[in-house]
C-alpha cells in the first residue's frame, strides 16, 4: 500500500495543519481593532468635559445604523 501523501509531502503536510493557525491569527487581529477602537472611544468619554454632545452622537450613529439595515430603497 502507498504511503498517505499528506504525511509524505511537507507542503500538504504544513497546508493541512496551518488552516486553524492562519484563522487563529485573523481572528486575533480582529479582535485587536475592535479592542483599540473601543479603548479609543472610551478615552473619547473619559476626556470629554461634557457627554451631551457625545451621546448625541452615539446616538445619531446608532439611529443611522438601523434604519441602513432595515430600510430598503424602491
Amino acid at each position: 500500500m502507498p504511503p498517505n501523501p499528506r504525511h509524505t509531502h511537507p507542503h500538504v503536510l504544513l497546508t493541512h495543519t496551518s488552516f486553524p493557525f492562519r484563522n487563529l491569527f485573523d481572528y486575533d487581529q480582529v479582535v485587536n481593532t475592535q479592542r483599540d477602537k473601543i479603548y479609543s472611544e472610551r478615552r473619547k468619554a473619559l476626556l470629554a468635559p461634557d457627554l451631551g454632545p457625545l451621546m448625541a452622537e452615539y446616538a445619531e450613529k446608532t439611529a443611522d445604523d438601523i434604519l441602513e439595515a432595515n430600510v430598503t430603497d424602491k
